[in-house]
C-alpha cells in the first residue's frame, strides 16, 4: 500500500477494494486521490460508494462535487436528484426537472429507466404544486388584465414552469436593433386586417383576371414603392405592381395598410 502514490495506483485500489466489498477502504484510497487530481469521475466513483454504504448526505456532497466539473451530465443530475428525494429534500420534484431535460432519446437499461419513470412522476407533482402557486399569486393581476396581458402573462407562468421556452428572435439577417421581441403579433396591432380578410374573395378573383406581363392593352398599374440597401450600401427603390382597373378592391383593401397610402398611380 505504501507505493500506492499516484492519482490513478490510488484509484486502480479503491476499485479492487470496492469489489471486494471494502467500501470504507475504497473511500479513504479515492480520498488521497480526489485530493491528489480533483476531476469528475473520481467524485462520482465516491457518491457511488457512499450511496451504496448508506451515507446519502455525503454521496449527495460527492456527486455536487462531480457536477461542478461537468454539469450537464445525465446520470450525475439523476443521482443528485434521486438522493435529495431519499433526503426528503423539498426541491427533489426540481432537481428531477433538471435532470430530465438531460434526459437522452434512449434508455435501454431497465433500472435507469425505472428511475427515469418515477423522476418524470415526481417532477409532474412539483410542476403541478408550483403551477397552482404561481396561479394564485397572480390571480388578481391575471383578473384584471386585458386579453393581450392576459396571454403574456399565462406565457410567464408556463416558462417559468418550464412548460415552454423563453422566446428571442433570432434572424439570420436584418436585425434592427430596439424593436420589440414578440413570438406572435396581436390582431389587436393590425386594426385594418379584418377588412383585409373580409377582402379575400374580392382580391382573388382580381387576382386570376390580371392579364400575363406585357400583354397588349394592359391596363394601367399602381406603384407601391419599397425600399432596400443594395451590396454597396445605397439606398433604392422598387415597385409592388398591379393593373388599377382590374385590382381596385384589392387597392382599397391595402390603403389602410401603413406605408400603402404612398402606392402611386400611373
Amino acid at each position: 500500500m505504501a507505493s500506492t502514490t499516484t492519482p490513478a495506483d490510488l484509484e486502480r485500489a479503491a476499485d479492487a477494494a470496492a469489489a471486494k466489498g471494502a467500501f470504507s477502504e475504497a473511500l479513504a484510497l479515492l480520498a488521497r486521490s480526489v485530493a491528489l487530481a480533483p476531476g469528475f469521475e473520481l467524485h462520482l466513483k465516491r457518491a457511488a460508494l457512499y450511496r451504496a454504504s448508506n451515507n446519502p448526505a455525503a454521496a449527495l456532497d460527492a456527486v455536487t462535487a462531480a457536477l461542478a466539473f461537468s454539469p450537464l451530465d445525465f446520470m450525475a443530475l439523476m443521482l443528485r436528484a434521486g438522493l435529495k428525494e431519499q433526503l426528503g429534500h423539498a426541491d427533489a420534484g426540481e432537481a428531477y426537472e433538471q435532470a430530465l431535460a438531460r434526459k437522452p432519446d434512449m434508455i435501454a437499461n431497465p433500472q435507469l429507466a425505472t428511475a427515469v419513470a418515477r423522476g418524470e412522476a415526481l417532477r409532474d407533482r412539483w410542476r403541478s404544486d408550483k403551477e397552482d402557486r404561481l396561479r394564485r399569486a397572480m390571480a388578481d393581476a391575471e383578473s384584471a388584465a386585458d386579453p393581450e396581458s392576459a396571454e403574456r402573462i399565462a406565457r410567464f407562468r408556463s416558462n417559468a414552469l418550464r412548460k415552454t421556452r423563453v422566446w428571442h428572435s433570432d434572424p439570420t439577417h436584418f436585425h434592427f436593433p430596439g424593436l420589440i421581441e414578440r413570438e406572435y403579433h396581436d390582431r389587436s396591432l393590425f386594426p385594418w386586417l379584418e377588412e383585409l380578410e373580409a377582402a379575400t374573395d374580392l382580391i382573388q378573383t382580381e387576382f386570376e383576371a390580371v392579364p400575363p406581363p406585357n400583354a397588349p392593352n394592359s391596363p394601367p398599374i399602381f406603384n407601391i414603392p419599397t425600399a432596400r440597401r443594395s451590396r454597396n450600401g445605397r439606398r433604392s427603390t422598387t415597385t409592388a405592381t398591379g393593373p388599377r382597373s382590374i385590382c381596385g378592391n384589392m387597392a382599397g383593401a391595402l390603403r389602410p395598410m401603413p406605408g400603402i397610402a404612398r402606392a402611386r398611380w400611373r
